[in-house]
């Protein structure tokens, strides 16, 4: 783990682009010997063709996202929280202040 920041892996939707059989009937004329259809008489055929489709599927997707006791800044870092907030100091880690010269106590708010 680096500066609060834990990698996960989160499931989502997603739409991806997939090849699909699609089945098709087509006619064609052969010749034959009946003379009402001009010796030409149809026959129905099977076949299919490729195409492609946008499908919704689930996908396994690594996100970072910060650590218990850190917020995401507007940056996109991970900053420590400190509740209540060190006064006069900074934070350092989850609700641990580092405090300024001459000031000290868990919230850096009590001057030595």
């Amino acid at each position: 783990m680096k500066s609060g920041i834990l990698e996960r892996g989160k499931r989502v939707d997603e739409f991806k682009l997939e090849k699909v059989f699609r089945p098709v009937e087509y006619t064609e004329y052969e010749t034959c010997l009946d003379v009402s259809k001009g010796f030409r008489c149809p026959v129905v055929k099977k076949g299919g063709r490729y195409g492609y489709e946008n499908k919704l599927v689930k996908v396994e997707k690594y996100v970072k996202a910060c650590c218990e006791g850190y917020y995401q800044t507007t940056e996109n870092v991970c900053k420590p929280e400190c509740d209540p907030p060190c006064k006069k100091g900074r934070c350092v880690a989850p609700n641990v202040c580092e405090c300024d010269s001459g000031y000290g106590g868990k919230h850096c708010t009590s001057s030595e």
